[in-house]
């Protein structure tokens, strides 16, 4: 059952319901909150996680640097995980390593989004990697509220 109150300003205006092409749209987000490990080489225990295809580099690189604009409402959280490789290593045996943001936690906000920046050393340095990849967990416990990201970048160099 649908209520609806109808009302206007415009006192030559009527509202109107088209009974004709009357619908509805209801969307869920799926999102979980399980606290588990993300780290292993396959699987996890969340259920949004966006992972990108496995990156292989022209020219070795030393250091990899992330940004991601994120908005992150109240009572979820966004994850960056990494892992790479230094020669013709298979990338999938490999476990995730998560990385903590260069500016500290992300700070809760339901109307903006804030860019995050992670730098990252695989190998310590002055050890290269050939390939890399990423993934991003979105966890939340409202699936009306979820995490958003957009514009991610990856930067690998020497």
């Amino acid at each position: 059952q649908l209520t609806a109150v109808l009302t206007t300003d415009n006192e030559a205006l009527s509202p109107v319901i088209d009974m004709n092409r009357l619908s509805v749209n209801t969307i869920q987000n799926i999102i979980s909150n399980n606290g588990g490990s993300e780290t292993t080489a396959t699987g996890g225990t969340e259920v949004a996680r966006y992972i990108t295809k496995k990156i292989e580099l022209a020219e070795q690189a030393d250091v990899a640097t992330v940004y991601v604009n994120v908005l992150k409402p109240g009572g979820s959280d966004v994850d960056l995980y990494w892992r790479a490789t230094a020669g013709d290593e298979d990338i999938t045996a490999v476990a995730w390593t998560v990385q903590t943001g260069t500016d500290g936690a992300i700070p809760f906000n339901d109307t903006n989004f804030k860019e995050v920046r992670y730098d990252i050393d695989p190998f310590g340095t002055g050890s290269s990697f050939s390939s890399i990849q990423f993934k991003i967990v979105m966890q939340g416990s409202v699936s009306s509220t979820p995490p958003l990201i957009k514009d991610f970048r990856a930067i690998c160099a020497t």
